[in-house]
């Protein structure tokens, strides 16, 4: 799918921006006319996902103060009914799990209490509001300060900051799978990864679709962003060269990531009480907050260095996103009204109320309300 739509879309969207030298809605409006409301409507796509977007970050920040310490919070159970944490790998699982199932007791891992309970603080239902969390509040505060501070100048702040926040991650992320494949039940992990493949599953839908979408969310095609981004391009930048560079490198750049997921995810294996590895998997904001931390939990006394490299990447690969995310809705405001926006200090001041909205449109997003079962941001 990533020479099927991936590279064609990138290559459409970037030579869009690099030749018009314009904002999504306005590079539409002067090739067709009638076809504006396009560029709008990828816009409102990248609104809506600035909102939440900024949220995951603000839960990156949490977990990276609390990084910074002995030992990990959420390294045990303390003392929570539901809470079960193996002690002794040599004993057997069933004499272990029986306090919790002769009394049916569903279990949670001490990192899904600690995500849950403590930073979530959710409420038993979505009829609850019970109010904002305060420390998630305070988190949220920190990232759009952030946001602001690297986009007040617009192109010309981010461009410097790119330069950190795609290049840092690949640090980070080599420490991370050379400390993964050093752990015990690493090769499982690697063997769930690569080691196995099902030819059948290539006639399943679901599998192109999710592929698919798995391309565009990486490639951030076809939400404006790509028509913002290149739109301060030279006119004569060589345009096929990035447009094929660009997505093949971003797509091996997740596959290499997957060895510092899986090498961790193996090393839980061994060590849980569970009968097959599709039980330590997940997906969604689970993977980064729960699975993950609780992998990195296991690794004893290195635990927080590693958990805070980890944070720390993750909060580099967020706002890289998000600051992208922000300039395309930001650029696009300020083309609007250009008339009305006219000298650096309206620029600022358009820039400051942007951020200020958004601030307080996403305070809906860290209220105790949720769902016990599953989380509304996923």
């Amino acid at each position: 799918m990533l020479f099927l739509v991936g590279i064609p879309t990138f290559f459409l969207e970037t030579s869009m921006g690099q030749f018009s030298g314009l904002s999504p809605s306005h590079a539409f409006e002067k090739m067709v006319p009638i076809s504006q409301g396009v560029g709008y409507a990828a816009i409102i796509i990248n609104a809506f996902i600035g909102f939440y977007y900024n949220v995951i970050i603000a839960y990156c920040l949490y977990y990276l103060v609390f990084s910074i310490r002995s030992e990990l919070p959420w390294a045990d159970c303390n003392g929570e009914f539901d809470c079960f944490k193996r002690q002794n790998l040599s004993s057997d699982c069933k004499d272990e799990l029986y306090p919790f199932t002769s009394k049916n007791i569903t279990i949670r891992s001490p990192s899904e209490v600690y995500f849950y309970d403590k930073v979530l603080e959710i409420s038993d239902g979505i009829q609850n509001l019970d109010g904002l969390v305060l420390h998630l509040v305070l988190a949220l505060i920190l990232a759009w300060f952030f946001v602001y501070v690297a986009l007040a100048k617009g192109v010309q702040s981010l461009g410097k900051i790119s330069y950190f926040t795609s290049t840092f991650p690949y640090v980070m992320l080599t420490i991370l799978v050379i400390r993964g494949a050093l752990l015990d039940g690493a090769n499982e992990g690697i063997k769930f990864y690569v080691g196995s493949f099902n030819a059948t599953k290539l006639g399943d839908p679901e599998l192109w679709k999710d592929a698919t979408v798995q391309v565009f969310y990486a490639l951030s095609a076809c939400t404006g962003g790509l028509i913002s981004m290149s739109s301060f391009n030279a006119f004569n930048n060589n345009l096929l060269r990035d447009s094929l560079l660009v997505p093949i490198l971003d797509c091996l750049t997740g596959f290499y990531a997957g060895f510092a997921i899986f090498t961790v995810l193996g090393h839980m294996y061994i060590t849980k009480c569970v009968s097959s590895f599709s039980e330590v998997a997940a997906q969604g904001p689970e993977l980064a907050f729960v699975v993950y931390p609780e992998g990195l939990s296991l690794m004893g006394s290195a635990a927080p260095f590693f958990s805070f490299l980890f944070f720390i990447m993750m909060l580099a690969l967020g706002f890289g996103s998000e600051f992208s995310i922000m300039e395309s809705v930001m650029s696009t405001a300020v083309d609007i009204f250009k008339n009305k926006i006219n000298t650096k200090a309206k620029n600022l001041g358009a820039r400051l109320i942007i951020v200020i909205v958004y601030f307080f449109c996403a305070l809906t997003m860290v209220t105790r309300v949720r769902f016990k079962d599953e989380i509304l941001i996923n």
